[in-house]
């Protein structure tokens, strides 16, 4: 977790270029703690950024994943 664009967008490509299928896709969310519970707990937002691991390996930006 970041709360740096530039960090998320290298962690997700570099985890994604680790990826052995191609077809497999990864997301960036917005979240926040939800402070109305007693334990931590996530409440996840929209989707800010959105790729996939294409069929010849490459990762592109996906729309429908």
């Amino acid at each position: 977790m970041t709360d740096q664009p530039l960090v998320a967008r290298l962690r997700l490509v570099t985890a994604m270029l680790s990826m052995p299928d191609n077809g497999a896709y990864g997301v960036i969310r917005s979240a926040r703690l939800d402070p109305m519970v007693g334990c931590p707990r996530y409440v996840y937002g929209r989707v800010l950024v959105r790729v996939r691991r294409g069929t010849a390996g490459l990762i592109e930006a996906a729309d429908d994943c």
